[in-house]
This record gives C-alpha cells, structure tokens and sequence, in this order.
C-alpha cells in the first residue's frame, strides 16, 4: 500500500469518526419517538362540492398533545405537516389535505406541545356506504415526525432534531344522509329524469306534449349531470343560469306560438320577449366563460342552446298542434314546469348537499323571479292587445 492510498483511507476513516460522534456536550439523538394525547369529534360524512365536482368526504378533527421528550428547549420548524403515515380501518380512503398543525413557540422539556390534526378523507360513495351502515366508529393509527430545531440560552437555533410521533384510536362516525343520498341522486342523472319527468308531463295536457317533457326531464338528467358532479362551483352557477334562461326562452316562445293558434289577431310581444331571452343567454355564457376562464363553459352553452332549445321548442310546438287539431284546451303556461325541472338538480345539490343558505336563496330568488316574469308578462300581453276571450293561459 502506497502513501497515497494510506493518506486517503486514514481521512475516510477519521470522516466517519467525525460523523458518528455525537452533536454537542450532551450528546443528543437526532430522533425521538412520543406517543400523542388526543381526544377526537366525530368524523362527519357529507357531500361536498369542490372544484372536481360532487366528493363523499369525510370530515374529522383531533386535538391533544405531546410531550417534549428531550431535554432541551425546542422550537418547530414548521406549524402545518401535512399527514402521510396513517390508516383506518373500513373502505379504503384518499387522502383530501389531512392536515396537523403546530404552534410555532419555543417549548421547554417535558412541556406539553398542543397540537390540532383535520382529517378529510375521499371515498368511492357506494363502497362507504355498504360499509357505513354496519360500522358507526373507525379505527385510526398514525405516525407522523415533527421537525425541530434544539435552542440555545441565547436563543438562537442549534440542532436539528426529530420527533416521531405515534398515535392510535378509535373515533365515532356520523353519516349526513340527506346530503349523501342527495348527492347520489344527483350523481345519477337516469334517477334524476325519471323524478322529474313525471311531475313535469303530468302538469300538462296532450300525449305529444306529455312524451315531450317525459323526454325533457330524462334528458335534460344526462345533461345537467356532468355540470353538477364534475364541475367547479363557478361552473355550476354559471349552468344554473344558462338552463334557466333557456328554458324561459323556450316557455316564452311556446307562449307566443299558443297565442298564434288560439287568437284573432297577432300577438309578437312573447315572441320578442323570447328572442331577447335566446341572446341574454347566448351572451351570459360568453361573458361567464371569460370570467371563469373556461372556454368549454361557452361551448357547451351554445351546444346546449342550439340543440336541446331547438329541439325542445320544436316538440312543444308540435304538442300544441295536437290539441288544437282535436279542439282541446290550449294551456302553454303550464309549460312553467320547465323552470321547475332545471331548479331542482341544483336545489338538491345547494340546498341539501352543501346546505349552503346564500346559494338556496339565490337559486329559489332567480327560480321565483323567472316564473314571476313570465306570468306577469302573460297577463300584459293579455291586456295591451285586448283581447277578451283568450284561451286560458294561467
């Protein structure tokens, strides 16, 4: 062996000689398990929209404690981890930003370390509830490591160190299944048709008209789904204004034809009235679109205005041409329902799922005015144009 090669081994070894020996007089570890204190609410299941869509979420928090097991004074080096060392027993979870949080103060030994842990887990709905209504309590065990640094009398940082802390127990659970079952309901766009397409079809007369807001109502599910489950909040209010003009739109335009079979004389006023509407909405999507910054939003709107409008319009007109062929009772305000059936998908989903107050207000205020527009707007085109005897449109 040269002397190079006997220089070159002797500064390894007396490297790692180095790096072994302990940090400081005391001769501190740089890890240290603990077992956590924590005494936990219950975890709430719900329904949640985010800006994915609809999520089955499970909420939960924990409050406790550690103990600093060192002897030494220490400071956090962060106040926020973010959980990823943990199970719990039941359908498996994804993790939707657990969270523990810390406050950032200097702790001296054996001093109690407060500490807050936000449990949000995501599961698949359908495997959770199979297993939600046999089990009312999870099991949860936990290993998270905390960073520190060691303070000097002076107070200025020294050591790095860790702290491993464990924890396990089991915490009651509580499934909100108004806002789940709302959520399924919501999620499942043929369940959605067949509920709504009943009560909109039984409101009117005629067998064309009836198949026409039987169809309506299933398809309009299909449609109206993706907007819901998979969009952002923006996006959904965005929908929610779109459909309701439209279908406005559409019941003022089959007004305006009613009118054209029943009456002596012309009546345009509807008409314009639904022209108008047709642009407000065509130009509402564009310029939410530019606000949410979602080109699709605009695409899908027209999509949804130049096909189902038109088709839609186009069937009603057909159904009434049924009933003044057979001289039965023309009767188009009843068509209103059509305001009802694009309400209650997002009542369902603001009102029971979110349960948010301001959302269900504003959805029943523009519902409410949208219906009140139209009939108000029935009886002036009554009046203004004379007309005695009209056919009974409210």
């Amino acid at each position: 062996m040269n002397a190079k090669t006997s220089l070159g081994l002797g500064l390894g070894v007396l490297l790692i000689l180095l790096l072994a020996l302990p940090v400081g007089a005391d001769k501190v570890p740089s890890v240290y398990k603990v077992n956590a204190t924590l005494n936990c609410s219950q975890i709430r299941v719900t329904v949640v929209s985010t800006d994915w869509g609809i999520r089955f979420i499970a909420n939960g928090t924990c409050e406790g404690y550690v103990l600093n097991p060192t002897n030494l004074t220490i400071l956090p080096r962060q106040s926020v981890y973010h959980l990823g060392h943990w199970n719990v027993t039941g359908p498996s979870p994804h993790d939707y930003g657990s969270t523990l949080h810390i406050q950032k103060k200097v702790y001296s030994p054996g001093e109690r370390i407060p500490i807050v842990m936000y449990f949000k887990m995501w599961y698949k709905p359908f495997t959770l509830l199979r297993w939600a209504l046999n089990h009312d309590s999870m099991n949860i065990s936990l290993y998270q490591f905390l960073w520190f640094y060691s303070v000097g009398s002076d107070g200025e940082k020294e050591y790095p160190l860790t702290i491993d802390l464990y924890w396990k127990g089991t915490v009651p659970v509580r499934v909100d299944w108004l806002s789940v079952l709302a959520g399924l309901i919501i999620g499942i766009p043929v369940i959605l048709g067949l509920v709504l397409a009943p009560i909109a079809s039984g409101a009117v007369k005629g067998k064309r008209l009836r198949n026409t807001l039987w169809n309506t109502g299933l398809w309009f599910g299909w449609l109206v789904a993706p907007i819901i489950i998979s969009t952002s909040l923006e996006t959904q209010i965005g929908g929610f204004v779109v459909v309701q003009l439209l279908f406005l739109a559409v019941w003022f335009s089959s007004i305006n034809y009613a009118l054209y079979l029943t009456q002596p004389k012309p009546v345009k006023t509807p008409g314009n009235i639904a022209l108008a509407l047709y642009f407000i909405t065509v130009t509402f999507s564009f310029a939410w679109a530019l606000k949410i910054g979602n080109s699709e939003f605009a695409l899908g709107s027209l999509l949804l205005i130049g096909i189902f409008g038109v088709l839609l319009t186009r069937g009603i007109q057909r159904g009434l041409d049924e009933l003044k062929a057979k001289g039965k009772e023309v009767n188009p305000s009843s068509l209103g329902v059509l305001l009802f059936i694009a309400y209650v998908p997002f009542l369902l989903l603001w009102g029971c799922v979110m349960k948010s107050i301001q959302l269900t207000i504003f959805a029943t205020t523009f519902f409410g005015l949208a219906l009140l527009v139209g009939l108000l707007m029935i009886k002036h085109c009554m009046e203004k144009d004379n007309i005695d005897q009209p056919a009974k449109l409210y």
